[in-house]
């Protein structure tokens, strides 16, 4: 009976173990962090099809455990005729390196904003809502800021971001500066990954039930090509 009971103890503590190592497994500092993390701001022009990928210089992630990222883009990258016609297809920060098997990742987003050239900031209260480090449907860990939503297969994988709603339209993005600042130390236990919604079919109102990426996402051909290429400069890069 004692030997059971003995048994019986050291089974209890070796699931505990296991649970507590599962649970650690989402803070970044929980063990040794990778020096090579951190990101890119990029966003996605377009002179024509396809649409192209412009990325920001490497940022590192610093000792106080945040990414900081102040990315300007030029108003000839948002308008590569330079006729006035700029549209947002899609900008936001790519965090790459992060362990594959902690996502999803604590991390709370401090900072979040665009300011338009000539214009005043725009608080981006939906980035700053986001509760966690999640893995991208493509690759890494992104925030994607863009005005409609990306449908692929049916499902919506990116939902647009209201505070941006209209700069797709030709002529309604002139460039500007993009702030994001995130921390993934101290950061509330991030919630599971939300799981992708049904896409609205088609219908009169414009919704969309495409298998393609709406506009702003690379997807297939060239466009492809150059979104990962990027992605594989981001993920060969380390801090200083």
């Amino acid at each position: 009976m004692k030997i059971r009971r003995i048994f019986a103890g050291l089974a209890a503590a070796a699931i505990a173990a296991t649970m507590t190592v599962t649970a650690s497994a989402k803070d970044l500092y929980a063990g040794d962090v990778p020096d090579n993390i951190g990101g890119m701001g990029f966003f996605m022009s377009r002179q024509s099809d396809p649409w192209q990928w412009n990325a920001s210089d490497w940022v590192g992630l610093a000792e106080d455990g945040t990414i900081t990222l102040e990315y300007s883009i030029n108003e000839i990258l948002a308008d590569k005729t330079a006729s006035g016609q700029g549209t947002l297809g899609e900008m936001g920060l790519m965090i790459c390196n992060l362990p594959e098997e902690g996502y999803p990742y604590n991390m709370k987003v401090l900072e979040a904003t665009f300011t338009p050239k000539g214009g005043d900031p725009i608080e981006l209260k939906s980035v700053l809502d986001i509760k966690g480090g999640y893995k991208d449907y493509e690759a890494d860990c992104r925030i994607r800021i863009r005005p409609d939503d990306t449908i692929k297969d049916g499902l919506i994988v990116t939902k647009a971001t209201p505070e941006v709603a209209g700069m797709d339209q030709p002529g309604n993005f002139k460039g500007g500066v993009l702030k994001i600042k995130v921390s993934f130390k101290d950061a509330p236990e991030a919630p599971a990954q939300p799981a992708y919604e049904k896409a609205p079919e088609e219908s009169g109102d414009g919704a969309k039930d495409d298998t393609v990426p709406a506009a702003g996402v690379a997807a297939g051909g060239s466009a492809a090509i150059i979104l990962l290429a990027g992605t594989a400069l981001v993920c060969t890069k380390r801090r200083k």
